[in-house]
């Protein structure tokens, strides 16, 4: 595969614009040879003949250097579209390096480890899965702020009785730095299913890793 620099050559290389500018060198010529037959060969006493060959000469002249300073601008010109060009791509690669079915999968063993550290009755691993400033919304009661007040509400929900938390993963939406999770849940009493409900989850990069930002969740019960 050609590099941007060769293409950018090459570009260079088949532009019209020069071939215009030769052109016009060339039409010059044949009228500037025109012109030397006719002040030779004229048997007519023309205007044509009083123009001063060294003129001639010199406005050829005058017109390739015009043409050579006109080339070294358009050169640097796409020079500098070609480093452009180039930064772009540079910026591009980069951009798509992030990879949404890649993140759907760290996702999904973010979630393994919540279950697995619910089950073990763990809040304070749990809520050390959460971000800084993270906050958790659910049915019934105002929003939680911070690792700290969700400990201690994930405390609560495990000595009520509940020992188990499936999470299923519905879909995902997001860039490198924020993912939008849609999922299913299910409450566990033992082996028994004792609510069920959805939820959705705003991931947030924090030292490297997907951390919950925010935790919206609520019942699919109807109220009582």
């Amino acid at each position: 595969m050609l590099s941007s620099n060769r293409l950018c050559e090459a570009e260079l290389y088949n532009s019209t614009i020069f071939n215009f500018i030769y052109s016009k060198i060339n039409h010059f010529e044949l009228i500037h040879n025109l012109l030397i037959f006719n002040t030779l060969y004229s048997p007519y006493n023309l205007p044509l003949e009083f123009i001063p060959i060294f003129k001639i000469y010199k406005m050829k002249k005058t017109l390739k250097l015009c043409a050579s300073l006109i080339m070294t601008l358009l050169f640097i010109s796409f020079f500098t579209s070609c480093n452009n060009k180039a930064e772009e791509t540079n910026e591009t690669v980069a951009e798509s390096s992030f990879n949404i079915t890649t993140a759907k999968e760290e996702i999904v063993n973010a979630n393994k480890e919540f279950m697995k550290l619910f089950a073990d009755n763990d809040s304070i691993g749990l809520s050390n899965l959460y971000s800084q400033d993270a906050k958790l919304m659910m049915n019934g009661t105002t929003a939680i702020l911070g690792r700290k007040n969700i400990q201690s509400t994930f405390s609560g929900i495990m000595n009520s009785g509940i020992s188990n938390v499936s999470l299923k993963t519905i879909d995902v939406w997001g860039t490198e730095n924020l993912i939008t999770e849609e999922g299913g849940l299910s409450l566990f009493v033992g082996d028994t299913v004792v609510d069920q409900g959805k939820y959705i989850v705003l991931w947030k990069k924090e030292d490297g890793k997907w951390k919950l930002f925010r935790d919206i969740f609520n019942s699919n019960l109807p109220a009582q």
